[in-house]
């Protein structure tokens, strides 16, 4: 077994058409000091038979690990591969997205270079059109989410300031993304402020990164762009009991996420010397999510909704 650097850790489900792309994006790195943990939430498609035909590929340094129930989680996938990791940095792959081939190298580099407990990306690929389809031909494009203008980008590693008021301000105006994909992750800082991602259907994500953002030392923003965001394409249909269960299942990550995030900011002083971060903070998460119902009020006649609610 090779000396692991790095561990990717992937979530799996049902991404038939688009997990072969993303193991083969892996295997052709340039750096070679990795291991994939891929945890696969119960597919009912082809997944799995498509990593089993493709780990020979290598060479020992992939896992399966096939969960006999369904979690409808992300989050804790996440955390079991967290458990099973070996390599010194972690990085949270979505399984139909896709790296640069110098991804894993610069990463580490950057990481080794400045001892980042939290590698931060700024900027990610997408397809020109938004479009979800990806081939050698296709062309890409540096996006953000983040709100701040060309000119704010750094240029080098830049470690952001320790002063957790000044951490906060900026994440209030809203220049930290909250994607664990677009971060490298210490482990022994995860294991160590034992971060875990929450029992959530979806924002785990927003949490941890929350968390981290809070908690990590050398927190260092970064310039490369290697990582291909895939924006898969579909919209709710409109059936009465899917709309439920959809309006259910938003309802609950914004009661639930919330609360993980307030329990979270109680053992920080500077939450009751600044009140108005901690509901920057709630604000940020809950606003996020309302704009997912919004489609669904857009989109479903009044007497539906109202019959729902």
């Amino acid at each position: 077994m090779r000396n692991v650097k790095v561990s990717l850790i992937i979530p799996a489900y049902n991404v038939e058409k688009y997990i072969k792309q993303s193991l083969e994006s892996i295997l052709n790195q340039t750096f070679n000091q990795y291991e994939v943990i891929i945890i696969d939430d119960c597919s009912t498609d082809s997944s799995v038979s498509i990593v089993e035909k493709m780990a020979p590929k290598f060479n020992g340094n992939l896992q399966l690990i096939k969960r006999s129930r369904n979690s409808a989680a992300p989050g804790i996938l996440r955390n079991v591969g967290i458990g099973l990791s070996r390599g010194k940095y972690l990085l949270f792959m979505d399984s139909d997205d896709v790296i640069t081939k110098t991804a894993l190298e610069e990463l580490y580099k950057a990481a080794e270079d400045t001892n980042a407990d939290v590698l931060h990306e700024e900027r990610f690929l997408i397809t020109r059109d938004r479009s979800e389809e990806l081939t050698n031909t296709t062309p890409l494009i540096p996006i953000t989410w983040e709100r701040q203008d060309e000119n704010g980008f750094v240029n080098k590693n830049t470690p952001i300031s320790e002063d957790i008021v000044d951490r906060l301000k900026r994440y209030s105006q809203g220049q930290f993304y909250w994607n664990t994909w677009s971060k490298l992750f210490k482990r022994d800082f995860i294991i160590k402020n034992n971060i875990v991602f929450p029992d959530l259907f979806s924002a785990e994500d927003m949490v941890v990164c929350f968390k981290a953002l809070c908690l990590a030392k050398n927190y260092v923003r970064i310039p490369n762009i290697v990582y291909f965001y895939r924006i898969r394409q579909g919209s709710i249909a409109h059936h009465n009991r899917q709309i439920e269960d959809h309006i259910q299942r938003q309802s609950k990550i914004i009661i639930d996420g919330a609360k993980c995030l307030n329990d979270f900011m109680k053992d920080f002083e500077v939450f009751d010397e600044y009140p108005e971060f901690r509901q920057n903070v709630l604000d940020i998460f809950i606003r996020e999510h309302f704009r997912h119902l919004r489609h669904i009020y857009a989109n479903t006649p009044v007497h539906e909704i109202n019959k729902i609610l």
